[in-house]
Parts: structure tokens; sequence; C-alpha cells
């Protein structure tokens, strides 16, 4: 299972404690799921910048928009990103920009 192998590799980069790598139900269907939030939460408590620490959990692209064209759109994947977290975006360095333009929110 696909989930499983990735959940190993996670646990091989050792940037948390080793997490359970077996699949569960999904409440009463037929689905195995692995339960990513352990992984985020691990990921999360592992941070050790405090600015980095500070920066909110937004979540991926397709929790803001189920559109492929959207989604695909960097300019506006940028925007949503910028949006998320207060207006502020990151240059191509990952270094901190200046607030986003109001245009492209």
């Amino acid at each position: 299972m696909k989930t499983r192998t990735v959940a190993a590799r996670h646990n091989q980069l050792a940037l948390t404690p080793p997490l359970d790598t077996r699949t569960s139900r999904f409440y009463d269907r037929p689905y195995q799921v692995i339960g990513a939030g352990r992984f985020a939460a691990a990921l999360q408590a592992a941070i050790t910048d405090p600015q980095l620490s500070r920066l909110p959990l937004i979540g991926a692209i397709d929790q803001f928009t189920d559109g492929t064209d959207a989604a695909g759109d960097l300019r506006f994947t940028r925007a949503c990103v910028a949006a998320a977290s207060g207006g502020i975006s990151r240059d191509a360095s990952g270094s901190r920009a200046k607030a986003v333009p109001s245009h492209l929110l």
C-alpha cells in the first residue's frame, strides 16, 4: 500500500519520532487511511525556527478551491497563500518579500 510506503519514508527521514505506519478504516467505510494529521502534527511540533513556527497552518491550494484551472495558475496560487498568511509573500529564495498587492488577492 502506497500510504504505508510514504509513512515509512517519513520515518526514515527522522524528522520526527517514528510514527505508526499502519492504516485504519475510515470510520465505518471500507477505506483504509493513514491518518495524515498525525504526521502533520509531528512535523509541526518538530519546527524549531520561531519565525517559521509562527506562520499559520493554511493547508494546500485544493482546500481553497476545487478548480484545477485555478490550482494550475501559479499567480493565483501564490495570491491564495499570501491571503491565507496575512498578505505576506515569499520571493523565489524563500526570503520574506513585501506584502502582496491587493490586486493579486
